[in-house]
């Protein structure tokens, strides 16, 4: 399992090939899920392929990102821990539902949008809604999957497509990361003490927000030369988000500000929910373990380079 999670982070260097989509498509069929639901081949790959043309050209969240995440959380599944309790339609949603996460993203956050008064920002403070990015990110995977050439929801009866739609939007909200106090807490209490119950919808429900959350955050739990250049990919975007404007190159992110950022990001956002998480999964460890020898390595860079 310990290389199933950590000897497949190869993608950013085929990532311009083209193959990540059939790489889609073959992990899907690796679990026998397309087979399951009755799903052909063909319309599969043609629901990735509407997928990946969704995804803009932004220095972070963009389709490579949405299949890495996709295939942490393949790598998750893999672990008993999590298999004894998450059923096949459950499985195929949080796969579906890593390729979607992050559908159009613009390659501005949320605070962003709501401070500049943006278009997206005004609809979703009219509307009621705190999540102006994952609101839109479900409103282009609804359109997608509402193409009878990209349904993939076709062949479930009412009672699976109603599960499936919960699966997907409520998964996708969950990655909002102004959301993460509460999740946190909720998570603690229903599965870190005790009280999961695995027969509750809304007990696996849970489960599968935190799992979407940690492989949604888990460049920093990839080995440390991937999550390097994931870092400085969304290094960059971040600069580009001060500008308002989204430059697909590449600058040169400098060594010491890089080590200050993710040590930040590490302490206050992605070891904390990894270490709570690992309580109850134990599929989790390997990744807290990756995050922890990433930590010490920008810790050392930080020592070594100061500013």
């Amino acid at each position: 399992y310990q290389r199933r999670v950590h000897g497949d982070y190869w993608l950013t260097d085929i990532a311009k090939s083209q193959l990540l989509g059939a790489m889609a498509v073959y992990l899907f069929e690796s679990r026998n899920l397309l087979s399951h639901f009755n799903i052909s081949r063909a319309q599969f790959a043609l629901f990735v392929l509407a997928i990946q043309r969704k995804y803009r050209r932004v220095p972070y969240h963009n389709w490579c990102h949405a299949f890495d995440v996709m295939q942490t959380l393949f790598c998750m599944l893999s672990h008993p821990s999590l298999s004894l309790y998450i059923d096949e339609l459950e499985t195929f949603m949080i796969l579906v539902a890593g390729l979607c996460h992050d559908l159009d993203h613009i390659g501005l956050n949320n605070s962003f949008l709501y401070k500049a008064d943006s278009p997206y920002g005004m609809l979703s403070h009219k509307a009621g809604a705190r999540s102006a990015l994952e609101v839109h990110h479900c409103n282009v995977a609804i359109d997608i999957l509402s193409d009878p050439s990209t349904n993939i929801l076709a062949t479930l009866n009412d009672e699976q497509a109603q599960r499936a739609w919960r699966v997907l939007i409520d998964t996708i909200l969950a990655t909002d990361i102004a959301l993460d106090k509460e999740q946190k807490q909720e998570f603690e209490e229903v599965i870190v003490l005790g009280t999961f119950d695995p027969s509750s919808p809304d007990h696996r429900l849970l489960l599968l927000k935190m799992i979407l959350k940690l492989a949604d955050i888990s460049n920093v739990a990839k080995p440390f030369d991937i999550s390097k250049r994931w870092g400085e990919q969304i290094t960059h975007e971040f600069q580009c988000t001060g500008d308002n404007a989204v430059d697909t190159t590449m600058p040169t992110v400098p060594l010491f500000k890089l080590a200050k950022a993710q040590c930040g990001f590490i302490d206050h956002v992605a070891r904390p929910m990894y270490e709570l998480a690992s309580k109850a999964l134990p599929s989790i460890k390997p990744f807290l373990q990756q995050i922890n020898e990433n930590y010490s390595t920008w810790e050392k860079i930080i020592k070594d380079n100061p500013s």
